[in-house]
């Protein structure tokens, strides 16, 4: 990167994302090198730092200031020296700062702690002394408050309020002054009208303007398991500034269905005149806030904080599922917080608590949880060995626990730049998207590393959970900062050029709609249903138009039909059900049983005929051979009577007696005989095969065998989540499959076109090889059960349709 092309505030900016890094100078002789300036250098891919030249930084802000000039035409510098930075640091209001902290660290150093009241009551007497600790006490025990609520701002300024009415009119009465319940329940409800007024009031300029967005949440508290929604607006400002205020934190013990949600979230847009249509809201992923919206088509944008954390969120769940070694690591890990959390006397004794689990910001329980278990592990096997409780660490890799504690920290800090509530966070989602996966880059070094696979499984998570979440509205937000004008995050160039194309493009779309938007405000439509005219919503599945009052109505006469679906789903389901308990009874089973039953019959038929031939033809050769024998014997007891044979009439006696026997036993004239016709018709099951196989089984196929293509997917080198043609067709060239049927197979694999595989594509690339050295055939084009679930976004589903854009 040349550093000659780079600004002061591109510079400072990718300091803040981690692009950069602040390298110390080792041959300063200034003071300010120790601990205030250093060099600013960025990590090559040999993890060597490469630092910047001509550039150094603050370490507190990350303001940057050029030390020599650009290269001249004889590639020479200008030395600017260090003024431009002696100057800042004596304004730089975080390194103010920093040393106010570092001066009250100083003073609180030792065990005496300033209180917030004087230690001496001077102006006391003692029995006024004795009288205000007992009533303070009182006041703690018998109303069950806490001790800290006695240095409550708000009751202290309510016992400085009496003291003043007692010092101008005398000895008093408290029960003479103070109001009660009632009256101050009524001054509540006063102070709260004319503060909503007030907001009213704040707020008409921003909605004139068509400057205002909201956020919108259902949440559960973790005690009482109570539900609330809260509803906040953010505005611009006369002088460009971004403020916020929360118009609703109520209790909601309704239903949580979308046209409840929607009608409480309809309540606070007429209570505050908040345009609908025109008010951009932006909500987690739950499927109710996601269908409220949906009533009247509000703009939704995902919470890409939320999203962040659902990513890191199924990638851990992920690793777990397919790598023992790790699932057992945090079940150790979560068994020993819970341990050390409910044991007395180890959490004080540790460097750092055991964080638990963040309810609010979940996202830094990841980082949180492991820093602190690093940091304290050598105390707690102290501790844990004075208990006879060592086994506990048994599962736990010291190492991999710090391992991840790096790791995760990245993201930790880019929480931080999507959930900001006082400066815009928009622009920063695309960068935040191209910052984790160059985290999330394959370590070669330990290419079987738990790490590794975190990496995979996250890289993966972002395409399917995070980049589909972004909008081209994203991608215009981080092109209008001049921090990230030049996307110099992206490193394809053709994607760049492109993309930077688009923006332009929709640039000048959005300032002419905002034309039209202006010149048609006050048009109106005719109700389908009402037949007045008024502000109407058109539904895309009717293509009628509905005002904002028949519109739930519309709704509402769809939600019928949708459970009359519903219910017919449900007989259908016990239908399945009852097929699945007795699959004896499917037709195809009946048809077999019923072949078999005809086969049968057949051949019964059949032997039977041939043994009823064979029993005649038996009975008439034995009757035969049985006169014979009649005969025989006639001669032998003549011979026998007559005493009158030699040598010649006993052989032939003999012979004839083996005659006859062979005769029985070997029937000259019968035998079985088989024609080469079938009597019976063959049946076969035939089930599909090939690319159709187990269509409809799995949302997936390839996800069958994923963890192997993954595997091999991290052994390639690859770049911002990618791998280039080249290193993915020396490993395609394996299966030794010819080179058009591998460049078919890539065709149908590289879906975004951009010659590049992701780790889903390469997925694809390895099942469809599979499916060809089976020796099924390739299909012509991808079919849709074949499309990754990241990439069916870029799929024109035509069948698609939306309710309710106006």
């Amino acid at each position: 990167m040349d550093a000659d092309n780079l600004t002061a505030q591109q510079i400072q900016n990718k300091l803040k994302f981690k692009y950069f890094e602040l390298v110390k100078n080792e041959k300063g002789n200034n003071d300010i090198w120790k601990n205030d300036v250093s060099l600013v250098g960025k990590k090559n891919e040999n993890d060597i730092i490469d630092v910047l030249e001509g550039w150094i930084a603050c370490n507190y802000c990350h303001t940057a200031y050029r030390t020599h000039s650009k290269k001249d035409s004889n590639g020479k510098r200008k030395n600017f020296g260090l003024n431009s930075m002696h100057d800042h640091l004596k304004q730089c209001k975080l390194k103010s700062k920093a040393n106010e902290i570092n001066n009250q660290n100083d003073k609180t150093s030792g065990f005496f702690i300033q209180p917030k009241f004087a230690y001496n009551k001077k102006v006391l007497p003692d029995k006024y002394k004795l009288k205000l600790k007992d009533a303070e006490l009182k006041f703690v025990v018998a109303g069950s408050h806490s001790f800290n609520s006695l240095e409550n701002d708000g009751l202290l300024q309510l016992f400085q309020t009496g003291i003043d009415i007692g010092a101008n009119l005398g000895l008093l009465d408290v029960k003479d002054i103070f109001y009660g319940r009632q009256t101050i329940r009524e001054e509540a409800v006063s102070k709260f009208d004319q503060y909503t007024d007030q907001i009213r009031s704040l707020l008409e300029e921003p909605i004139k303007q068509h400057c205002i967005a909201a956020t919108a949440d259902l949440w559960t508290d973790d005690l009482m398991k109570r539900s609330y929604l809260d509803f906040t607006v953010f505005y611009v400002n006369n002088i460009y500034e971004l403020k916020h205020t929360l118009l609703r934190c109520k209790h909601f013990d309704e239903q949580k269905t979308g046209i409840n949600i929607w009608h409480e979230i309809e309540q606070i847009f007429q209570s505050f005149n908040l345009s609908f249509g025109d008010t951009p809201i932006t909500t987690d992923q739950g499927a109710n806030m996601i269908k409220a919206l949906k009533v009247t088509d509000e703009a939704r944008f995902p919470c890409l904080a939320h999203r962040t954390n659902t990513v890191l969120e199924t990638a851990w769940e992920n690793v777990k599922k397919i790598n023992i070694e790790f699932k057992t690591f945090c079940t150790s890990v979560s068994d020993l917080r819970t341990y050390c959390q409910q044991s007395g006397g180890i959490q004080f004794k540790l460097p750092k608590t055991l964080k638990r689990t963040s309810g609010t910001r979940p996202w830094r329980s990841y980082f949180l949880i492991h820093d602190s278990l690093h940091q304290s592990y050598e105390q707690l096997l102290i501790l844990l060995r004075e208990r006879g409780e060592q086994h506990r660490l048994i599962h736990i890799n010291p190492q991999l626990s710090h391992e991840i504690s790096k790791f995760m920290e990245n993201f930790s800090l880019i929480f931080d730049s999507l959930e900001f509530s006082n400066r815009p966070t928009l622009q920063n989602v695309i960068p935040s998207y191209y910052r984790m996966h160059e985290c999330c880059i394959i370590d070669r070094k330990q290419k079987n590393s738990i790490i590794n696979l975190l990496k995979v499984e996250i890289a993966k998570e972002l395409g399917d959970k995070y980049w589909t979440s972004t909008t081209q509205l994203h991608w215009i937000a981080a092109y209008l900062d001049p921090t990230f004008k030049e996307l110099l995050f992206v490193t394809d160039e053709k994607f760049l050029s492109e993309q930077k194309k688009l923006i332009k493009d929709d640039i000048q779309i959005l300032s002419s709609k905002k034309i039209r938007h202006m010149a048609t405000i006050a048009g109106k439509a005719r109700c389908i249903i009402c037949d007045k005219e008024k502000r109407t919503v058109k539904c895309e599945g009717c293509s009628q138009m509905f005002c904002y009052i028949h519109l739930p109505v519309h709704h509402q006469e769809l939600s019928q039909q949708l459970d009359e679906i519903e219910q017919n789903r449900d007989l259908f389901r016990q239908t399945l059900s009852q097929h699945a308990d007795d699959t004896k009874q499917h037709s195809l089973i009946k048809q077999i049983d019923q072949w078999e039953e005809d086969s049968i019959k057949k051949i019964q038929q059949t032997a039977e005929e041939c043994r009823q031939l064979l029993f005649h033809h038996i009975t008439k050769h034995i009757t035969q051979i049985g006169g014979n024998l009649a005969a025989l014997t006639d001669q032998l007891k003549h011979i026998r009577q007559e005493n009158d044979f030699n040598e010649l009439d006993l052989s032939h006696l003999k012979e004839k007696l083996t005659q006859l026997a062979e005769e029985l036993y070997q029937p000259p004239n019968v035998s079985i005989q088989q024609d080469s016709a079938s009597l019976v018709n063959k049946i076969s099951v035939v089930v599909s095969s090939g690319f159709n196989a187990d269509v409809g089984e799995f949302d997936w196929i390839v996800e069958q065998s994923r963890h192997e293509y993954d595997q091999a997917f991290a052994r390639l080198s690859s770049q911002n989540g990618k791998i280039s043609g080249t290193s993915a067709r020396q490993e395609m060239i394996k299966s030794k499959l010819p080179n058009n049927v591998l460049g078919r197979i890539w065709k149908l694999s590289d879906i975004d076109r951009d010659g590049m595989l992701d780790i889903d594509e390469w997925a694809l690339v390895q099942h469809l090889i599979k499916i060809k050295l089976d020796g099924h055939e390739l299909p012509t084009t991808l079919p849709d059960h074949l499309v990754p679930p990241s990439k069916r976004h870029l799929i024109k589903n035509t069948a698609s349709s939306s309710y309710g854009n106006k």
